[in-house]
């Protein structure tokens, strides 16, 4: 949060954005839907939840992209360590790796050009795969891995979830 704000200025006020922002918003079907969110260290049983994330992650040619958003109504804390002690290592087993938890940052929004959402009920998880099959197939591993428990005890924790799968398309920008 500390650079956000200076980076967005430099951003959204400089020359790239001011040349390419009505090509860039064309290309969101709604621009002002946005989750301010931070990292969540899920590999470890730590009560640590922050943790210093390698954005370069995100640069890597990786296929598709899974977002999960799934709302835990009051329940935030036990869906996270739900997450961490058991659907996390469930994921590791069946070769889910390319895969990263993220919460909601609530500190105070310091770019108020740019609304944010910043629910404190939100978990939400970004997943690579090569494509939509490996995603069925992995999730369908999940699913089998899951014990009818588990299955219930997640049920109870995620009042909402909603998924989105992001297509790469060619960058119109270099």
């Amino acid at each position: 949060m500390g650079l956000r704000k200076k980076a967005l200025n430099e951003f959204y006020h400089g020359i790239v954005w001011k040349q390419n922002r009505t090509a860039a918003n064309s290309m969101i079907v709604n621009n002002d839907n946005v989750n301010l969110l931070k990292p969540l260290n899920v590999k470890d049983n730590s009560n640590e939840t922050e943790f210093s994330f390698n954005t370069n992650w995100f640069l890597k040619e990786k296929g598709i992209a899974v977002v999960d958003f799934y709302t835990s109504n009051t329940k935030l804390d036990k869906l996270i360590e739900f997450v961490k002690k058991r659907y996390f290592p469930i994921l590791v087993s069946v070769g889910v790796d390319n895969t990263s938890f993220w919460v909601s940052e609530t500190s105070l929004n310091d770019f108020a050009v740019l609304p944010v959402f910043q629910d404190k009920n939100l978990l939400v998880q970004i997943t690579f795969y090569k494509d939509e099959l490996e995603y069925q197939t992995k999730m369908k591993f999940v699913d089998s891995k899951m014990s009818e428990e588990q299955k219930i005890d997640m049920g109870d924790l995620v009042t909402l979830k909603k998924t989105l799968i992001v297509y790469p398309t060619k960058n119109r920008f270099s």
